[in-house]
């Protein structure tokens, strides 16, 4: 059994934003009003593994923080098939899950 301090559920993330059209795009990003640039296109902003269970509600303040970027924040969980992507803009989101179920029984296709 895990100690007090593993406890928790871990979550790979992978965070990153949408191509800009504005070339100062990246120069721009901050976090609670200090900037966190630069940034290239395509880079990615944070890849590990960690139990961040406010991540909803620092992602939307990030957000909100920065209107004119659309945030994306994939995740994994420790549980099979707990993977999802979450967009953010100004302060807004939706998340994608995808949509596996198993087949049902097909008597033609034993063999």
């Amino acid at each position: 059994m895990r100690g007090s301090a593993d406890m928790g559920y871990h979550t790979r993330y992978k965070l990153h934003c949408l191509p800009s059209q504005h070339p100062d795009f990246y120069e721009e990003l901050t976090l609670d009003g200090t900037a966190v640039g630069p940034y290239e296109e395509g880079d990615t902003l944070f890849d590990g593994e960690c139990k961040w269970y406010d991540h909803d509600h620092e992602m939307r303040r990030l957000s909100v923080e920065n209107p004119r970027i659309v945030f994306i924040l994939d995740g994994e969980g420790e549980d099979a098939g707990d993977i999802w992507r979450t967009f953010y803009k100004g302060g807004r989101s939706y998340t994608w899950r995808p949509d596996v179920e198993p087949p049902a029984f097909e008597y033609d296709k034993l063999i």
